[in-house]
């Protein structure tokens, strides 16, 4: 997170940035108690961070990592559920979870041309998400034929080696002037030879 929020001032005035917060067995529940002094000791607003973390980050303590998180997002910072569908959580589970954006799992729309059940499976997480009034993000897109069919699913958001490749902090305000934050946060109104 430190290294995460030293690169953020670096793109100070251009977005957000993410930080993955692993599970640690024994741990989870303090490392993002840890964050909310971070937070401050680097000087950022909370709007300028969303933090990245799979379902398994809950289960330690999921009682105090609510309250936790809860807190964070009360500063602006905003929680995306990461790898959505791959973890062992329950509906009741992703039902009380502090969140504000739900990442589907690369691996489901990998397998979406290959399996009708799996974008049926798509559809339905976008919609329990959609529901619950929040972001749903699909990550890995690779191929234009990936896009189309989020698009046809109504995928309001993405990212993938398609959209963009990882880039170094100090090019990413280039790409922000170039229209290129409209283009990494939504794939609605993209035409496959936009990113070809």
């Amino acid at each position: 997170f430190g290294e995460s929020s030293g690169r953020l001032r670096d793109i100070h005035a251009t977005g957000v940035a993410s930080a993955h917060v692993e599970a640690v067995a024994g741990g989870n529940s303090a490392r993002v108690a840890a964050m909310l002094p971070l937070l401050n000791s680097h000087g950022l607003a909370g709007h300028q961070l969303a933090l990245e973390m799979t379902e398994s980050v809950f289960i330690d303590n999921i009682e105090h990592t609510t309250r936790v998180l809860q807190d964070l997002r009360r500063l602006g910072v905003r929680i995306h559920l990461d790898d959505f569908g791959t973890g062992f959580s329950s509906l009741s589970m992703f039902h009380r979870l502090p969140v504000d954006a739900v990442k589907i799992d690369r691996s489901f729309i990998a397998d979406m041309r290959i399996d009708g059940h799996v974008a049926n499976i798509v559809h339905a997480i976008q919609i329990m998400a959609s529901n619950r009034q929040l972001k749903v993000i699909a990550e890995g897109i690779e191929t234009s034929d990936q896009l189309l069919q989020l698009q046809a699913l109504g995928c309001p958001c993405g990212q993938g080696f398609l959209l963009a490749k990882p880039m170094e902090p100090t090019e990413v305000p280039a790409l922000l002037k170039q229209g290129g934050d409209e283009r990494l946060n939504t794939i609605r109104s993209l035409k496959p030879r936009d990113v070809a």
